[in-house]
């Protein structure tokens, strides 16, 4: 079977390298939306990435974003955004929703994983200095768990891959389910 990652992510990339010795990565050019309820929006846009590549095999697709204040964080549109965004989420319980959509053919499968955080209390000397590192900027609510801001994170509670874009473990299943078919 082939596979395809519809992704640009260096993360997923690596975390999909730990199910799969083979697959190619193309990107999506898929328009993504960022309204609405988290978990439909997480969902609509991984079958969304899904559907806007062609591939004669598995397509994989993720979407992943923060969930806040009643808000959706997705990733910021430059440093004074990942600053607000940061100063949001300080002290904050939130939510991380990835959705993925497994598509053979016509044949989709779609999930959605939801890993809880807290974030510990952020100094404005400390959110300047990971945002001037650049390291926000490709990456949903502005952080991530392998860089300097793993060090905000107080909790984790659920799928930790999940929070780095790709829960594994489920994706793992889904493709036992897709490859049966």
């Amino acid at each position: 079977m082939r596979y395809l990652l519809a992704s640009a992510s260096p993360r997923r990339k690596f975390l999909l390298s730990h199910l799969l010795s083979s697959f190619e990565v193309a990107v999506s050019n898929f328009e993504e939306i960022d309204a609405g309820r988290p978990r439909a929006v997480a969902l609509l846009n991984a079958v969304g990435k899904a559907r806007a590549v062609q591939f004669n095999g598995v397509i994989i697709a993720a979407d992943t974003l923060v969930y806040a204040n009643k808000k959706i964080y997705g990733k910021p549109k430059d440093a004074k955004d990942a600053i607000r965004i940061l100063e949001e989420l300080s002290g904050k319980w939130l939510s991380v929703y990835t959705g993925i959509c497994v598509r053979l053919g016509e044949e989709e499968l779609v999930e959605c994983e939801v890993t809880r955080i807290k974030f510990g209390v952020l100094r404005r000397e400390e959110i300047q200095d990971y945002v001037a590192t650049g390291s926000p900027m490709d990456k949903a609510g502005a952080f991530g768990t392998e860089d300097k801001s793993a060090a905000f994170i107080e909790k984790i509670s659920g799928d930790y891959f999940n929070v780095l874009g790709l829960p594994i473990y489920r994706l793992k299943k889904m493709l036992e389910k897709i490859d049966k078919n």
